[in-house]
């Protein structure tokens, strides 16, 4: 499909990984912002978790518009959750963060990934 004014402005990424192929169009950019606008809050009251943002990595420009976490796993984006809604105080929050289980396990192969990803992307 071919437009007269040319190619269209929006950023897209594909990938095709053997067994996974896809496209994103946009960007965790914009993507971000529109859910910022939908929620009502600001780029100081959002954090994004990924586990891609290396200059090539698909969460790259999330950091331009909400703070940012660096995951490794699953367990650990869960681990995450469980910290803010920990810290947010509320009764509730409290409760849901207490009723997940909890991981990953010191010496599990998911807890030395998260290590080795932790020692290799250290700053100085």
């Amino acid at each position: 499909i071919t437009h007269p004014s040319g190619p269209p402005a929006l950023p897209f990424c594909a990938f095709n990984g053997n067994r996974d192929v896809w496209v994103d169009i946009g960007d965790k950019r914009i993507g971000i912002e529109a859910l910022q606008s939908f929620l009502n809050v600001s780029s100081q009251q959002s954090c994004h978790l990924g586990d891609r943002f290396t200059k090539t990595g698909n969460d790259m420009r999330a950091r331009d518009i909400a703070m940012t976490v660096w995951v490794t796993s699953p367990t650990e984006t869960e681990d995450y959750l469980e910290l803010f809604l920990s810290e947010m105080g509320s009764k509730e929050a409290g409760e849901c963060a207490a009723a997940r289980p909890h991981g990953p396990k010191q010496g599990t192969i998911e807890w030395q990934k998260a290590q080795t990803i932790q020692r290799n992307t250290a700053g100085p």
